[in-house]
């Protein structure tokens, strides 16, 4: 029979193991298709120079979201990516773009944003979204 330490120390080892799993799907990026809530979610954050993380000195208006990627993070919060088709402007105009005006620097780009327990939502980065090349058939 085996002794009440070697239980505990499986037992240990077992509940180790299931966090341990936890911890790295809460880490893994998952790609989502873009509901009104998360799209308003991003307008809402483009539109607030405040939360803007202070490298940040490019500024978007958003025309759509092309693709969202999503992972929970360890400490209760979410983090996203968007994949934006937008243009760049001058921060009073972030947010989402007019129909009706002419942008001269337009593209897509990624924007992550992160909400959590500490801050309700912050702009962490906006980029240039870089494609991945692919083989061409000749």
């Amino acid at each position: 029979m085996p002794s009440v330490g070697t239980f505990v120390s499986a037992l240990g080892l077992a509940l180790l193991a299931i966090s341990t799993t936890q911890a790295a799907t809460t880490s893994k990026w998952v790609e989502l298709d873009p509901t009104k809530a998360e799209e308003s979610l991003l307008i809402t954050a483009l539109e607030d120079e405040n939360i803007y993380n202070p490298d940040i000195t490019d500024f978007i208006c958003s025309k759509s979201v092309e693709a969202l990627y999503a992972k929970s993070q360890a400490h209760g919060g979410k983090k996203y990516t968007f994949v934006v088709n937008g243009c760049i402007v001058r921060s009073e105009y972030a947010g989402r773009c007019f129909d009706s005006y002419f942008y001269p620097e337009c593209g897509n780009f990624d924007v992550v944003i992160s909400s959590g327990p500490k801050k309700e939502l912050e702009v962490n980065s906006i980029k240039i979204h870089k494609m991945k090349s692919q083989a061409t058939k000749n």
